[in-house]
């Protein structure tokens, strides 16, 4: 059940794939967008948020093919605080991780991940402030960063 009247919005808003598309096709870079079929753009149910963020935070969860016939999955947080939160790409991951464990049950004996592209909408002024890489939260030098970069989660250099 939605917990405010933004939520209830957003929901009711962004369940209806062709709303959810147009503006995925306005949030996503455009080299990604090129990679998806947003025509084939799906509602999947479940949240993956902590109950303690259901105020503050929406999510959807879209099911798409990829232009070379794969299933990827779109991740929509919406963000309800007007001030940003520097530990969203930690949250992120969480929520991406969640998806994943429910693919794997889903999936029995699946050995890779589908990709899911998580993007953030916040209806606060201005522009998002916090890096979008979980990097951007870690704490050591710039040589111990490098050294332990490939004992970390990250994409292929």
């Amino acid at each position: 059940m939605p917990a405010s009247p933004h939520d209830a919005l957003f929901k009711s808003t962004f369940e209806h794939p062709d709303i959810a598309r147009g503006e995925l096709e306005l949030v996503l870079p455009v080299n990604v967008r090129a990679h998806l079929d947003l025509a084939t753009l799906q509602v999947h149910p479940g949240s993956f948020l902590d109950k303690d963020l259901q105020q503050t935070h929406t999510d959807l969860l879209y099911a798409v093919q990829t232009t070379a016939g794969q299933q990827a999955f779109v991740y929509v947080v919406f963000e309800h605080q007007s001030s940003f939160d520097p530990t969203m790409p930690f949250r992120l991951l969480r929520y991406v991780v969640r998806v994943w464990e429910r693919w794997q049950r889903d999936h029995k004996g699946a050995k890779t991940l589908p990709i899911v592209i998580p993007v953030l909408l916040h209806h606060g002024s201005g522009k998002w402030k916090s890096a979008p890489e979980l990097a951007s939260m870690l704490d050591g030098s710039p040589a111990l960063l490098e050294a332990a970069h490939p004992y970390l989660p990250h994409r292929k250099a």
